[in-house]
C-alpha cells in the first residue's frame, strides 16, 4: 500500500508540475517537474513491474491533468458518453505516454549495472530515446519546461536536445538534495565525501555553458531582428463554429452564408485598410470545402468544390491587392501499389495578387483525420476497415514540402485605380481574369504548416532541403477543444519551431490563440489588434513579421547528429572506465604475488 501511494503521489505532483510549466501559467517549475520521476526511479529501482506500473501512473496524471480537455472533444464531436471518452483517454494515456515506464525501465539499467557511467548521461540519453521512439499524440517533449535561455540552444539540439539538458540538470539536482538531506556532519564534508562528484562535475559546466550562450544568442539576435526586412501580415480570425462531418456539430446554410457574405468579408476589409502584404484565413474558417474545380472535387456523391469559396478568395485578393494564404479540402487520386484510389487532404492554398495558386498537403495528420492502422491496410486493399472508422480516417498525407512565393505590386500605389464590379455577381472565371491584369514581383519564402504540424520538429527540416524559407505560418483550428488550455499549451509548443529554425512564426488560428513570435520565440508586437487573440472571439490582427533569408540553422541541417555523437561520448567513457578497471585488477593481483 505505501509504494502504491508513492508512485500514484509521485505522479500526481509530475502532472501538476507539468501543467503550472506551461501556458497560461508558465511557472518557473520546469526542472522540477522531472524530479518525481528520478524519485520513482529511485525507490523502485531493482523493481520492474513497479517502475511498469510507476511510469504508466505518470503517463495518467500527466493525461488526466494536462490534456484532460479531450474529454470534451470527445463527448461533443464524437457524440461518446463521458464513460465512454473516458475509458478512451485511459487508452490515449498508455499508448501515448508509454515514454514513461520506458525511461523508468531502461534508465533503472543504470542501477543494476555499476560499470555503465556517468549515470546522469545515460539517463538523459534514454529519456531522449523514449521521446523520440514512443508515440506521442500532441508531441509533449520534457525539455519544454527548461528556461528562456537555455531554451535558444534549441537551434543546436532542437526540443530533444532540451530534453537532454532537462534531465542532466534535474538529476544534478536529485542527487544533491539527497545528499543534503543525508548529512550528518556537515553539509561541505557531506559533499566532499560524495563520489558522485567524480562522475557529475561536467552538468554544471554544460548547464552554465548553455546559460551562456543562451544569453548572448538571444540579445544579439533580438539585435539583428530589428535590422531584417518585415513582411506586414494580416491574420483574420472568423470564430467559425468547429463543424465535424456526419455529426450533430455541422454548419447549417444560415451559417455559411454569413460566413462567405458578411463575417469574412467584414474582417478583411478590417484589415485592408492597413494595407498588408499578406491575409491568412485560418484552419477551420470555411471547413469541408475547396476551392479546386475539378472531377474529384466535384463527386457527385460528396462534392467539395464551393464555386462561391472560390468566388470568396478571387474577390479578396482582387479587391484588396494583397496575397491570399487559406485551408481548404482538395481531392486527389493517389497511387497505390496496382491501384488507384482518390483520396481527401487538409491543404493550405496560397494565392497571390496575380491569380496564381499554389498548394501544401498536411503531412503529420492526427488521429480524427486519419488512423495510420487503417492507412496501411487500405494499401493492403482492406478497405471494409477503413470504411467502418470514416469519421476518424478522412484525410491522405502530403508527401512534399512546398513553399510559397509572397508578392508585392510592380509599382506601390496607395489604391488600386481600376473600380471593380461586386465579387459576387462575377463567376470564378471573370474574377480570374481581372487578377491576371496584375502585375507583381516576387517577394519573400513562406513556410506553410497546418494544425498540429507546428508541434512536429523533423517536420521543417524537409522545407529547408531545396529552398531556404524566410518565415513560417501555421494555419489551426483549436477550436474543437473549448475554452479549456489547450490552445495556451498549443502556442506554448509552436513557438520552439522559431527558435530551431530561426524563422518568425505566424499562428492563425480560427477561434485563438492567434499571436506572432520573433526569432527568439518571444511575442512579436501587433501593429493592429491584441497582442495575442482571445479565445472564441473575432479579430483581426496585422504583424510586421521579420523574413530571416539566414542560413539553415543547425538542428535544421543536421538534426539528431548530436545524439549519435552523444552515445559514442558515452561508449568511450564506458571502454575507458573499463580499462582503468582492467588496469586496477591487474596491479592488484601483481602487487598479491
Amino acid at each position: 500500500m505505501k509504494d502504491l501511494l508513492l508512485a500514484s503521489g509521485a505522479a500526481l505532483i509530475h502532472g501538476l508540475l507539468a501543467l503550472f510549466t506551461l501556458d497560461p501559467f508558465g511557472w518557473p517549475l520546469g526542472y522540477l517537474s522531472f524530479l518525481p520521476l528520478l524519485f520513482l526511479l529511485h525507490q523502485f529501482q531493482r523493481r520492474p513491474l513497479w517502475l511498469f506500473w510507476s511510469g504508466l501512473c505518470c503517463g495518467l496524471a500527466y493525461a488526466l491533468i494536462v490534456t484532460g480537455w479531450l474529454l470534451g472533444t470527445l463527448v461533443r464531436f464524437m457524440e461518446y458518453s463521458y464513460l465512454e471518452s473516458l475509458l478512451d483517454l485511459l487508452v490515449y494515456a498508455i499508448i501515448y505516454f508509454l515514454k514513461y515506464p520506458v525511461f523508468l525501465l531502461l534508465g533503472s539499467v543504470a542501477y543494476k549495472l555499476r560499470w555503465l557511467r556517468p549515470r546522469w548521461l545515460w539517463l538523459a540519453l534514454v529519456a531522449v530515446g523514449s521521446e523520440w521512439s514512443m508515440p506521442s499524440l500532441f508531441k509533449s517533449h520534457w525539455g519544454i519546461a527548461v528556461d528562456p535561455y537555455t531554451l535558444q540552444t534549441a537551434e543546436l539540439i532542437g526540443i530533444y536536445g532540451l530534453t537532454f539538458l532537462l534531465v542532466c540538470f534535474s538529476y544534478f539536482l536529485f542527487r544533491m538534495a539527497r545528499m543534503l538531506l543525508k548529512a550528518r556532519t556537515g553539509v561541505w564534508q557531506s559533499l566532499k565525501r560524495d563520489s558522485f562528484w567524480k562522475h557529475a562535475w561536467p552538468v554544471p559546466l554544460l548547464f552554465a555553458s548553455a546559460l551562456c550562450y543562451g544569453v548572448f544568442r538571444k540579445e544579439r539576435l533580438e539585435t539583428h531582428q530589428l535590422k531584417l526586412d518585415t513582411i506586414s501580415v494580416a491574420v483574420l480570425q472568423p470564430n467559425t463554429r468547429p463543424s465535424w462531418l456526419r455529426s450533430r456539430e455541422r454548419l447549417s446554410p444560415e451559417d455559411l452564408t454569413e460566413l462567405f457574405y458578411r463575417t469574412i468579408p467584414a474582417l478583411a476589409q478590417e484589415a485592408a485598410a492597413q494595407k498588408p502584404d499578406l491575409m491568412v484565413l485560418p484552419e477551420g474558417a470555411i471547413p469541408y470545402f475547396s476551392t479546386e474545380n475539378n472531377p474529384y472535387t466535384n463527386d457527385p456523391a460528396y462534392p467539395l468544390y464551393a464555386p462561391v469559396f472560390e468566388q470568396l478568395v478571387l474577390g479578396l485578393v482582387r479587391d484588396h491587392n494583397v496575397d491570399l494564404l487559406f485551408n481548404e479540402d482538395t481531392r486527389d487520386p493517389v497511387r497505390m501499389g496496382n491501384r488507384t484510389a482518390v483520396k481527401a487532404f487538409n491543404a493550405a492554398t496560397f494565392l497571390d495578387r496575380r491569380g496564381k495558386r499554389s498548394t501544401y498537403r498536411k503531412q503529420a495528420l492526427l488521429p480524427g483525420e486519419e488512423l495510420p492502422v487503417l492507412r496501411y491496410m487500405e494499401l493492403l486493399d482492406l478497405q471494409f476497415v477503413g470504411n467502418r472508422f470514416e469519421r476518424l480516417h478522412r484525410y491522405w498525407p502530403g508527401n512534399s514540402a512546398t513553399v510559397f512565393t509572397t508578392t508585392h505590386p510592380a509599382k506601390r500605389t496607395d489604391a488600386d485605380p481600376k473600380t471593380y464590379r461586386d465579387w459576387t455577381q462575377l463567376s470564378p472565371t471573370e474574377l480570374r481574369l481581372d487578377l491576371a491584369e496584375r502585375k507583381a514581383l516576387d517577394y519573400a519564402l513562406i513556410m506553410p504548416l497546418i494544425c498540429s504540424e507546428d508541434l512536429e520538429t523533423l517536420l521543417p527540416r524537409q522545407f529547408f532541403v531545396q529552398q531556404r524559407p524566410q518565415a513560417m505560418i501555421n494555419l489551426t483550428q483549436d477550436g474543437w477543444y473549448g475554452d479549456t488550455f489547450e490552445p495556451h499549451q498549443h502556442a506554448h509548443y509552436a513557438r520552439i519551431r522559431a527558435i530551431e529554425t530561426r524563422r518568425a512564426l505566424v499562428r492563425a488560428t480560427n477561434s485563438g490563440i492567434s499571436a506572432a513570435y520573433g526569432l527568439t520565440g518571444e511575442l512579436l508586437p501587433a501593429f493592429y489588434g491584441p497582442l495575442k487573440s482571445s479565445v472564441y472571439t473575432k479579430s483581426v490582427q496585422v504583424f510586421h513579421v521579420p523574413l530571416n533569408p539566414g542560413s539553415p540553422t543547425f538542428y535544421m541541417r543536421y538534426g539528431m547528429l548530436w545524439y549519435g555523437c552523444a552515445w559514442l561520448v558515452l561508449l568511450a567513457l564506458i571502454l575507458s572506465a573499463m580499462r582503468r578497471r582492467k588496469r586496477r585488477l591487474a596491479s592488484q593481483s601483481e602487487s598479491n604475488r
